[in-house]
Formats: C-alpha cells, sequence, structure tokens
C-alpha cells in the first residue's frame, strides 16, 4: 500500500513540475502571460477533480439505508487515486503560484470565478435534491449531501482566497444572481404549469409520472433553493451595486425575459384563436394541451421582465436605449417577415399555386397573430425612437445598420431569384409557371425594399422643430460673432442641427437628453442670455444656461 501511495505521488510530481515551473518562473508584477492563465485553468480542473473525488469518498462513509458502503474496492482505490494526484496537483501549483503572487491578476480571477461559479451550481443542485427527498418526490442519494458539503467548502475556499477583490465579488453575485433567477423562475413555471393543467383537467407531467402533488412539492424544491439565491445575491447585493456590470446584467435579462414573454404570449394567443374560430380538433379542446406551459413562461417571463427593466430606471440611458433598440429592431424584423409570408399566402391562394403550407387557415391564422403582436410592439418601441430622434445614439446607429444590411440582402437575394425566374421563363419560350415559384420571392423583395426605404428616409422623419431653430442668436452687447456654445448631455438631440457649431461633451453617467420638445426651450434660454459663450448642462429634472467670461 505504501509503495503504490508512493509512486501516485512521484506521478503527481511529474504532472504538476512543469506547470510548476511555469509558475515560479521570472515575470514581471502582475503578469497576465497566456502559459500562466493557462496555468490557472489546469488548476480550475483539478480543483474541481479533486473535490469531486473526495465528495465520491464522503459518499462512500455516508449511510445508505443504515449501512456505509466500502464493498466496491475498485471504485474507492480509483477515487484515492484521483483525489491524490488532482489534490497533490491542486496544492503544489497554488502554492508555487501564490509564492510568486505580487497582485491582481486575470489568470488568478479566472480560476477563482470560474471555480466558484461551479461550486455554487453544484450546492444549488444537491439542495434541490435533498429537499426533494425530504419531501418524497425523489429517492435519497448520499452522493447529493456530499456533493453538497464538498463543494459548499470549495465554494467558501473561494471566497476566502477572493478576499477585497470587487470584480470577483460582482462576478460572485452575478453567478448566483442567474442561478437563483433561473431556479426561482423554473419554480413558479412548474407551479403554475401544473395548476393550469389540472385546471383544464389535463394530467400532471414533469419528471417521469407525477401527480399534482408531486408537481406541487417539485415546483416548492426549486422555487425555494431559487429564492435564497436571488434574495441573497441580487435583491441584498448585485442589484444594489449602481455598476455598469450590474446594468448590462439586467439589461440582458429584461431582454431574454421580453422574447420569451413575446413568443410565449403568441402561443397562447393563437392556441385560443385557434379554439374560437373552430380550426383543428374542437370537440377534444387539443389546442389547449400547450397552453399551460405557454402561458406560465409568459407570466413568469412578464414578471422577470418588469422587475429588471424596473431596475434599469426611468431616465432614458444609453443601456435602457440599447434594449429598446433591440425590441424595435426584433418587432420591425418580425412585423415585416409576417407582412411577407401574408403577402405570400395570398398570392397562392388567388393563383391557386401549391400552399407553402398544408392547413392554410392554420397558417393564416398565425400569420395574423404574428402581424397583430409585432405590430403593437413595433408602434410601441420602433416608433418611439423615432419620435426622440437621438441621432447621436450608437444603439441607435446599430439598429439602423443591422436592419439596412439584412433587409439589403435578403432584399437582394430575393430580387436576384425573381429576375433568374424571369429570364429562364423568357428563354424557355414563356413555358414556365411562373405565380407559384414567385409568390414567395415577390413579397420578400418588394417589403425588404420598403424597409430599406424607410431606413434610408429616417432623417425626413424626423420631428420638426419651431421657427427657431434658425441660430442662435448673437449677444445683447452688439457683438456680431456668433457665441461659443458648449453643452455637456448624453445625447445632444436635435440642438447640433440648431446651434451652428456648437461644441459637445458626453457626460459618461449617461444622464441628460435633448428631446426634441426641449431643443426649443434651451435654444430661447441661450438667447435670452448675455455672454460670448455658454455653457449648457442638462440633468436628469431639466437644463442650465450658464453664461461664461
Amino acid at each position: 500500500m505504501s509503495l503504490v501511495l508512493v509512486l501516485l505521488a512521484v506521478l503527481a510530481a511529474v504532472i504538476a513540475l512543469p506547470m510548476v515551473a511555469i509558475a515560479r518562473r521570472r515575470t514581471e508584477p502582475g503578469t497576465n502571460s497566456p502559459a500562466l492563465v493557462v496555468t490557472y485553468l489546469i488548476l480550475v480542473v483539478a480543483s474541481i477533480v479533486a473535490t469531486s473525488a473526495f465528495s465520491s469518498i464522503v459518499e462512500s462513509i455516508l449511510p445508505r439505508g443504515g449501512t456505509a458502503i466500502f464493498d466496491d474496492v475498485n471504485e474507492i482505490a480509483l477515487t484515492l487515486s484521483t483525489l491524490i494526484v488532482s489534490g497533490l496537483v491542486w496544492g503544489a501549483v497554488w502554492i508555487a503560484l501564490e509564492k510568486r503572487r505580487t497582485g491582481s491578476s486575470t489568470g488568478r480571477n479566472l480560476y477563482i470565478a470560474l471555480t466558484g461559479a461551479v461550486a455554487m451550481s453544484v450546492v444549488a443542485y444537491g439542495a434541490v435534491r435533498l429537499i426533494a427527498s425530504l419531501l418524497g418526490v425523489d429517492q435519497y442519494e448520499p452522493s447529493w449531501l456530499a456533493d453538497l458539503i464538498c463543494f459548499a467548502a470549495l465554494w467558501l475556499l473561494m471566497v476566502r482566497w477572493r478576499g477585497a477583490d470587487l470584480e470577483l465579488d460582482e462576478i460572485r453575485q452575478f453567478w448566483g444572481s442567474v442561478t437563483g433567477l433561473g431556479l426561482a423562475a423554473s419554480g413558479v413555471g412548474i407551479l403554475l404549469t401544473i395548476s393550469f393543467q389540472t385546471a383544464i383537467g389535463q394530467q400532471p407531467i414533469l419528471i417521469g409520472e407525477s401527480d399534482f402533488s408531486e408537481g406541487l412539492r417539485w415546483g416548492f424544491s426549486v422555487l425555494l433553493v431559487g429564492v435564497v439565491y436571488f434574495t441573497h445575491f441580487w435583491i441584498r447585493g448585485f442589484a444594489g451595486s449602481r455598476t455598469s456590470f450590474r446594468n448590462g446584467y439586467a439589461a440582458v435579462v429584461a431582454v431574454v425575459a421580453w422574447f420569451t414573454t413575446l413568443h410565449a404570449f403568441g402561443v397562447v394567443v393563437y392556441r385560443v384563436l385557434e379554439w374560437v374560430v373552430g380550426i383543428g380538433a374542437r370537440e377534444t379542446a387539443s389546442q389547449f394541451r400547450s397552453l399551460p406551459a405557454a402561458t406560465s413562461t409568459a407570466i413568469v417571463g412578464a414578471i422577470v421582465y418588469w422587475h429588471h427593466r424596473a431596475v434599469l430606471g426611468t431616465e432614458r440611458t444609453e443601456t435602457v436605449r440599447a434594449v429598446e433598440y433591440v425590441f424595435g429592431t426584433y418587432s420591425l424584423a418580425i412585423l415585416a417577415g409576417s407582412f411577407s409570408f401574408l403577402l405570400t399566402l395570398l398570392l397562392q391562394r388567388t393563383f391557386e399555386t401549391g400552399q407553402v403550407l398544408s392547413d392554410y387557415s392554420n397558417a393564416l391564422l398565425g400569420t395574423l397573430v404574428a402581424l397583430g403582436i409585432s405590430g403593437a410592439t413595433t408602434v410601441r418601441y420602433w416608433g418611439r425612437a423615432l419620435r426622440l430622434g437621438e441621432p447621436q445614439s450608437p444603439s441607435r446607429r446599430a439598429a439602423l445598420l443591422v436592419l439596412f444590411f439584412s433587409s439589403a440582402f435578403t432584399g437582394a437575394v430575393a430580387l436576384i431569384f425573381v429576375l433568374f425566374t424571369l429570364l429562364r421563363s423568357v428563354l424557355a419560350g414563356g413555358g414556365e409557371e411562373l405565380a407559384e415559384p414567385l409568390s414567395g420571392a415577390v413579397p420578400i423583395t418588394v417589403v425588404a425594399g420598403a424597409v430599406c426605404w424607410h431606413i434610408v428616409n429616417l432623417r425626413r422623419q424626423l420631428p420638426k422643430t419651431p421657427d427657431v431653430v434658425a441660430s442662435v442668436a448673437a449677444p445683447r452687447s452688439g457683438d456680431p460673432s456668433n457665441r461659443v456654445v458648449t453643452v455637456a448631455a448624453s445625447d445632444p438631440g436635435p440642438l447640433p442641427s440648431m446651434i451652428e457649431g456648437m461644441r459637445f461633451l458626453r457626460r459618461a453617467d449617461g444622464v441628460g437628453i435633448v428631446s426634441p420638445e426641449v431643443a426649443p426651450e434651451i435654444v430661447a434660454a441661450i438667447n435670452a442670455t448675455d455672454g460670448r459663450a455658454v455653457l449648457v448642462t442638462v440633468n436628469a429634472d431639466g437644463f442650465t444656461v450658464i453664461p461664461l467670461v
């Protein structure tokens, strides 16, 4: 036995020596060399493997049905070998790295963040399974408790090694918030789904064969762990940090929740209308089979979106504008695609060609639902963006570029197909059937062209400003030269076209957006101010005009 342990130690040393050499070589303080980053990534694997192996040892000690399990000698030998090798590699490399460390490094931060994220996820999974087993809906397995104990210890170790690093603390809170949100949303979704299934007389099916009571207990198990994570990491931590990282996280979650809600709501509306107008198997209400899950998804998604959108605030910062431009761009794209498909269906119906779908009524109903929902969201988000103008917004420019080039490419491909079909028919002597191949390409060409025309002519569609836009008056002192005007805001709106030679200072905090309604007031206030130089600061609650010497 001693000889085996010595051989394992030698093997671990052979594996660890190259990485220790990399860690101990002379480098500049705070180095982020690729070799060092790779060494830390290997350390991630070693620490997770060692913790998993130790968890297997703990599992073998824990009772299973009143007796401990030591009968599988091969498994225990393999586990011990893995633990010794990975543990020695982990310890040797970590000690060598820490001795050479003089400050924070990308590799070390990456190691602590990744290892901590894995540990947090395993702890959450083990907690859910243990609670489910306590509630009688899952059979108890010692591995869940062992993983919970060992990976919780690894998690605490990462917290200790993290120290007072604020960036790592944000990453920890971010991953905990993601885990908590996912579990809490899943738990609420499970509870709502089985409730709706029971209400309409369906058999609740979640994991295998389950009834209403088991479904409730499963949902409660997932929800309980999710609420604990979400409350600790998000509500009491990450949500109050008010950093760009937090705003970015809230924006991404809001976008994902909005997409989820929009599509789930579309399924609900389609299925209900399908049943109302009598399409499909009305007598068995088969349309309702997907309604419980879709309705639950829509409700949960709406709650998640409402909460995270509120976190971003009411001020139209660049983050908020980016979120709403994503909504507007997507809505306009879906609206254009739905309208194109509607034209295709109508053309095929008119010329009695082969249909895109075998069921024309279902296709038409689904297209009308998509048109209605995307039309409403397009008016809400894209229309609002057009009313506000925001010519200097990076989000607006990105949205216009994406829409224009995607529409232009799609329209060009469709136009090539139209010309190809027409020329082929002409060259073949006119014997080709044109209605069916052109019924899909022509609507795409027309709609894509309309979208491109709309984007190109957006400057003409910006709100018109009053006559005061002509120019900023000269100072009342009689000096005929134009005064120097400097505007500090996050977005100057139409002011650059109203004030010749205006200097613009962009605020880093995203506060202060000049709307078309406020711009004339700013110009009037400048004209009423003496002085050859004027500084205008735009805030969330208004603006201030300061005359300068």
